[in-house]
């Protein structure tokens, strides 16, 4: 069964690698749900600390938030007008799960 999603779902995409070449950050972001995608990242060392950016996408609800990883258990809200996050550090395990919309990876490696 295929889903409807519009994040990554490796039944419809394949394996994370090649949808990550697809997704390449210049043609399109990576898009992304839940905790469970952010450890697969840090698990497979995408995320990039201090570097790599996750950005909840809540389009036109309101404005998206912006933050860097910077461990596996912490993301910390960038403070901009522009591309603001709620200020502090946040635990992924918490901020990217309830109602929390999907999100972007951006500036990751491997």
């Amino acid at each position: 069964m295929t889903s409807n999603n519009i994040w990554y779902t490796p039944e419809r995409d394949g394996d994370l690698e090649a949808y990550l070449k697809e997704h390449d950050g210049i043609s399109c972001f990576p898009l992304f749900k839940g905790y469970a995608h952010y450890k697969l990242l840090w698990d497979q060392e995408y995320f990039i600390p201090n570097i790599s950016i996750v950005r909840l996408m809540y389009c036109y609800i309101r404005d998206d938030e912006h933050y860097i990883v910077t461990g596996e258990f912490e993301l910390r809200g960038i403070e901009s007008s522009r591309h603001g996050g709620r200020a502090g550090t946040h635990d992924p395990r918490v901020l990217l799960e309830g109602d929390a919309p999907p999100w972007e990876a951006q500036d990751i490696g491997r």
